[in-house]
């Protein structure tokens, strides 16, 4: 009997263990990424990630902002912190396109002109009347025009000629890719070259950017190839060139 309940037991723990951490939803996103979280009651919500702020804990979901449209009357385009956005539903992860950095600038920047400049009114039936006083929104048909205006294609966006009743956030989802975490494939280090032997310290330093419409860079991690040495130096650095790293 106990036999048979340890097989049991083991062949338990093998199928959790077989289970992909993928089924989570991600937090990883780019400047002009769309999110989404499903609320009460199992009703879809997107909104757009804007950026976070470099001199706090990027692990900290209060540290970013995203901009949204939610629903309390006047006012309800605003910013405010993902944490916000994340505690308010079920989040369901990260969607993107294959946009320029122009154009995620042009996304987040009309993000944040509608949700700081006017009192934006939220709107079932004028889901996108950005030139209405004051401008009229859904949440669906905010990230829409945001896209609209960074893909410069009024007929474009994320969902093509979408009206009030074909366009919600669930097609919107449908029609993005989802966001991977962004990788470094190549580096290289110029000095000393791979034909050289130095037998005393060397000091490597490290240059990185993600240029000026990134998110920021989170982490520089530096590993030595031969297996015996230890790990050489993580940093944690924010938006824009990375410190230099010894």
């Amino acid at each position: 009997m106990r036999q048979n309940l340890l097989k049991w037991l083991l062949w338990s723990v093998g199928i959790v263990l077989l289970v992909p951490v993928s089924v989570f939803p991600q937090e990883c996103f780019e400047k002009g990424d769309v999110i989404f979280h499903v609320g009460p009651p199992a009703v879809w919500h997107s909104g757009i990630y804007i950026d976070w702020n470099s001199s706090l804990d990027p692990n900290s979901r209060s540290s970013h902002r995203v901009a949204e449209c939610i629903t309390e009357g006047i006012d309800s385009a605003v910013v405010r912190g993902f944490d916000a956005f994340f505690s308010a539903g079920a989040f369901q992860g990260v969607r993107t396109l294959h946009l320029s950095a122009h154009e995620r600038t042009l996304i987040i920047n009309t993000a944040i002109e509608y949700a700081t400049r006017d009192q934006a009114v939220y709107s079932v039936w004028w889901y996108k009347h950005p030139n209405f006083d004051p401008p009229h929104f859904r949440c669906d048909g905010f990230v829409e025009y945001c896209y609209e205006i960074g893909m410069n294609d009024p007929d474009g966006g994320i969902v093509p000629n979408d009206t009030r009743a074909t366009l919600w956030p669930r097609l919107q989802w449908n029609r993005m890719f989802p966001r991977d975490n962004a990788r470094l494939d190549t580096v290289c280090i110029l000095e000393p070259s791979a034909d050289d032997t130095v037998s005393d310290t060397i000091a490597v330093t490290v240059y990185l950017s993600d240029g000026d419409s990134g998110s920021g860079v989170a982490k520089v991690e530096l590993w030595a190839d031969d297996d015996s040495l230890d790990r050489l130096e993580k940093t944690v650095c924010g938006h824009g060139d990375s410190p230099p790293t010894h």
